[in-house]
């Protein structure tokens, strides 16, 4: 049996397709887009017409890859965008139409649970992901694929960008104000989380730096997957990110012109996020919420 595991997110639509050979997941395509659904629902409370058709667009070609391989159970769910947006029902009607597959909203606990899944399957070390997404960042903690500890914060790199750092180079106090307020949302996890362990980042912040420290033309997820970046390396990219123009971040080796203007923001929260778990280096992971879906999902028996 194939299956699709799709991620509707604030900046990205993701979707892995795979199989289950035993107990390993076999992957046949991953696909990565930028719709930024959530382009502005900080400021508006809405999604705006031009995100929706860019996320229809996007799920019309996904549909169309699901029916080309034989697909044939999907699951689609869709995070902090649809969570805050007031229009998110009628969004999700129109997103629906479009995939041909229902979108569950799904809240940040059963995102952070999904996320660890994908992520770190069932390795028996002690780790806590991270995963910056556009409008939420979630921390997870777990071992042997079980989650112990989780949180899910309302800021992500989409949003700290509109919020604080819609101009690069980054205004001084802009920067000591996102890092302020970043630091208090994110201050008791370490209450939470104790330990973190074997710190894990996904998505397209962590993946985007490893990236740039390689100074790859394009991206290899197979030099991505397992990357090691060093505390010290995470904050001194961030700084230098904050004082390059959009143009210059552009030009770096191994950045997405369509993330370029959300890197810096991305970059800052990793930054504040090992210094308050206290981690020395964050391991960088390709995989993370879609594969979360699809394993959980093919994992259950078909009704």
């Amino acid at each position: 049996m194939i299956g699709a595991g799709i991620d509707i997110g604030t900046n990205t639509m993701l979707m892995v397709i795979g199989r289950m050979d035993g107990n390993d997941l076999v992957v046949m395509r991953d696909e990565h887009s930028i719709a930024r659904l959530g382009e502005g629902v900080d400021a508006t409370g809405t999604i705006s017409e031009a995100a929706v058709v860019r996320g229809c667009d996007i799920l019309g070609r996904y549909a169309a890859i699901i029916r080309d391989m034989g697909v044939s159970r999907v699951r689609a769910v869709a995070t902090s965008a649809m969570r805050d947006a007031t229009n998110a029902t009628e969004v999700r009607h129109r997103l629906e139409q479009a995939l041909g597959w229902p979108i569950d909203v799904i809240d940040g606990e059963e995102e952070a649970g999904l996320t660890f899944i994908g992520t770190v399957g069932t390795d028996d070390r002690p780790a806590t992901v991270i995963d910056i997404g556009g409008g939420s960042t979630e921390f997870v903690k777990g071992t042997g694929g079980v989650v112990s500890a989780s949180r899910s914060i309302d800021i992500g790199a989409v949003r700290c960008t509109e919020r604080y750092l819609g101009t690069l180079p980054a205004d001084r106090d802009a920067i000591l104000k996102a890092r302020g307020e970043i630091r208090t949302m994110i201050s008791d996890i370490v209450t939470l989380i104790g330990d973190a362990g074997r710190l894990v980042g996904v998505a397209g912040t962590p993946t985007s730096l490893a990236a740039v420290d390689q100074g790859l033309a394009s991206f290899d997820a197979s030099r991505i997957d397992g990357y090691v970046l060093t505390a010290v390396r995470v904050h001194d990219r961030a700084e230098e990110l904050l004082r390059y123009t959009l143009d210059e971040v552009r030009a770096l080796p191994g950045v997405h012109p369509q993330r370029a203007d959300i890197l810096p923001a991305g970059a800052l929260l990793l930054d504040e996020a090992m210094s308050v778990l206290g981690a020395d280096s964050v391991t960088v992971s390709t995989r993370g919420l879609r594969y979360g879906v699809l394993l959980s999902m093919l994992r259950q028996p078909s009704s």
